[in-house]
């Protein structure tokens, strides 16, 4: 549980921001070595992503009354992230 101090306007926050998260996922990575010369293809799936509990509270430190609270849930689908990676090795 990230525990931190935000600053917002002139006062000063003490902020919680617990997170509770489920997540399907895969990943697949492919490498071309020509020579000296690396390529790296990455291909990252999330098929299912589902955060039920994503709660906040913050509290003012001088001021206790002065404080806020939220709780919040989020489902994602089919996520994907892709990444290339080109490597040259000069010292080959």
């Amino acid at each position: 549980m990230p525990l931190y101090l935000d600053t917002i306007d002139r006062f000063t926050l003490l902020s919680a921001n617990p997170k509770f998260m489920f997540n399907l996922l895969g990943d697949y990575t492919f490498t071309v070595h020509l020579g000296f010369w690396e390529i790296t293809l990455s291909l990252d799936l999330y098929p299912f992503k589902f955060t039920p509990f994503d709660i906040l509270f913050r509290m003012d430190m001088l001021h206790p009354e002065r404080r806020c609270d939220g709780m919040n849930f989020e489902v994602k689908s089919f996520v994907a992230d892709v990444m290339i990676e080109s490597r040259v090795n000069e010292c080959y």
